[in-house]
């Protein structure tokens, strides 16, 4: 009578082993298939990142040129011809000098 209540034990925990095992071994599966899926998907969303990232800089580039080419062409008589006037009197702030006379203090 103890012999069969020991092996009905046994049987038991030998099956609750087993499942729990498999359980496990399921569920390691799904987060190894989960983990390759999820570094795939990086790997492209990477690589058309890198993609946009070498078409912006293309544009800067060009930008830039473009932004040289016309800072080139500023001139005085380019300025003269959209309405400015060159100044006369101009005058210039002495740093030494403001800083003793000007204050917040009331």
């Amino acid at each position: 009578m103890i012999k069969t209540a020991v092996l009905k034990i046994n049987r038991i925990e030998k099956k609750t082993i087993f499942w729990a095992l498999l359980v496990i071994l399921s569920l390691l599966l799904g987060l190894y298939i989960y983990f390759i899926t999820q570094t795939i998907l990086n790997t492209a969303s990477y690589e058309v990142t890198e993609q946009k990232i070498i078409a912006l800089d293309s544009d800067i580039g060009e930008l830039e040129f473009k932004h040289i080419s016309l800072k080139r062409g500023v001139n005085l008589s380019l300025a003269k011809a959209l309405g400015y006037i060159e100044t006369s009197n101009v005058k210039f702030i002495d740093k030494s000098t403001s800083s003793k006379t000007l204050s917040l203090v009331k």
